[in-house]
Formats: structure tokens, sequence, C-alpha cells
């Protein structure tokens, strides 16, 4: 009975370091971002990449990091100053615990972009149109500037979310405009393809504190494109998160920069849509 007794035990104790070990390599698959660190020159910018990522979606990656760059540049007269990660991801998720494969293309905040690069839109859709993935990047690249200049909410805040996708939106694909790849005609094309012209969405409103998916990503750029006509300048963005930055709450800044208040633009714009 003894030696019977020792052996449960220590075959327990076998099962045990396994389950451990199993566990701890789950662990560090999640939390741990390992990968080759590739810094851009001249650039605020490094790459960390994990084996597996082919070299062109690296000088995809590049690339809409410069064209970014570029129209930062040119109409907000402001640039991305502090060092960003620009994590590629293949085995370790941008989101800790979530599928590689349905989760985001990618995430940002003012410090880091993490591309997915086994999401479906990665693997399937930018292989046959490179300009989604080109304006996916200067989109998350301008989530790096909203969060440098102060202006994008933390995961707990949920505030005009629509004004932070939506002017994301905007630069993403107004980036690939100012570069001569696509003309604002079919950047129209492409909201109304994603579902940004259809009558069963929410009013604008109800997309302040998440924005669910492609058909809200596209209204919310229709929406900003209406304040940029407005204010008479892309530059209206960095404005208003200039303000918000110093601490000013968001719906003041919003009518010192559009010269028209929250409520009042909700109304109008909810009207255009039904014209």
């Amino acid at each position: 009975m003894l030696v019977r007794r020792r052996r449960l035990l220590i075959g327990t104790g076998v099962v045990g370091l396994v389950v451990l070990v199993i566990g701890g390599i789950y662990l560090w698959q999640n939390l741990v971002f390992n990968g080759e660190v590739r810094p851009i020159p001249g650039t605020p910018y490094h790459l960390v990449i994990q084996s597996g990522v082919p070299e062109t979606d690296l000088a995809l990656v590049t690339e809409g990091l410069m064209l970014a760059d570029r129209y930062f540049t040119a109409q907000l007269g402001v640039k991305v100053a502090k060092p960003v990660e620009v994590r590629m991801a293949r085995t370790t998720p941008c989101i800790p615990f979530t599928s590689m494969i349905s989760s985001s293309t990618a995430i940002a905040d003012e410090a880091e972009i993490c591309v997915n690069t086994m999401s479906y839109a990665w693997t399937k859709i930018i292989p046959q149109n490179r300009r989604v993935g080109l304006s996916i990047i200067a989109h998350e690249n301008f989530h790096n500037l909203q969060g440098q200049l102060g202006c994008l909410p933390g995961p707990n805040d949920h505030e005009y979310a629509w004004w932070v996708e939506g002017s994301a939106t905007y630069v993403g694909w107004h980036t690939l405009i100012e570069a001569g790849m696509i003309t604002e005609a079919e950047v129209v094309e492409v909201m109304r393809e994603w579902g940004g012209f259809d009558n069963n969405l929410q009013p604008l409103s109800s997309y302040d504190e998440r924005i669910p998916g492609d058909p809200e990503y596209a209204l919310a750029y229709r929406a900003i494109a209406d304040l940029i006509e407005r204010a008479g300048t892309p530059a209206s963005l960095n404005q208003f998160c200039d303000q918000v930055g110093q601490g000013k709450n968001w719906r003041v800044a919003f009518e010192d920069v559009y010269k028209i208040a929250v409520d009042d633009f909700y109304s109008t714009f909810e009207q255009q849509r039904g014209a």
C-alpha cells in the first residue's frame, strides 16, 4: 500500500508539472511578445517582427507609415514625435488570450501598433487590395498621434468613439488620396460598400461609446468629412486633439473648433443623412 501510494503521488506530481509547464507556455505565448527588432531609419518607429512574417508585409507597413507621416506633415502640420513600437504578430495575439484568426486586424495606442498578420483581412483581403492595408496602417498611425496629443480615450473611457474612429478612418484613406493612389470619389464608394449609407444605421449619437463594425466606421467617416468641410482644414482634427489633451471637455473643444454644438451637429447630420 505504501509503494502504491508513493506511485500515485509521483504520478500526480508529474501530471501537475506537465500542466504547469503547458500553462506557462500558454501564458508566455499570450503575454510575451518576442521578435526581431528593426528600426525604420529617420523615424520614431521600430518594427518587432515575429518569425514567419513575410518581407512583403514589412514593406507594406513601412510604406503605410511613411505615407501617413507625409500626410500628417502636409495636412495636419504635426507629426508623431515619440517612439512607437510596431509589432508584427504571427504567433502572439495583439490582444492577449484572443484568437489570431478572428481578432482585430490591427490595434494601436500612443506608443504601439500591433498588426495581426494572421487575421482574415490581412491574409485574404489585403493581398488582393494593397490600398486597404496601407489605409489600415495610416489609420492606426493616426491613433498613435491621437494618443500623443492626448485625445485618444483610455481602455475604460467610452466617449466620442465615432470621432476617434471616424477621424482615423478619414486620415487612413485621405493619406492615399494625398499620395495619388485613390480618388475621393472612390473612397466615398468604399464607404458605401462598407454600409455607411444604409438607412438602418442608428443615429450618429448612438456611437459615442463604441463603434461596432464597418458600417458604423463608414458613417463616422462621413461625419468627419462633414466636420472638416465646416472647419475648412483637416488640421481641425489635431486642433480638437490639442484642446482635449490640455484638459478641455470634448464637447467644449468640439464647439470651439467646429463652431457648432455637438447636439446641433448630430441633428444637422441626421437631417443630411435623411435627405
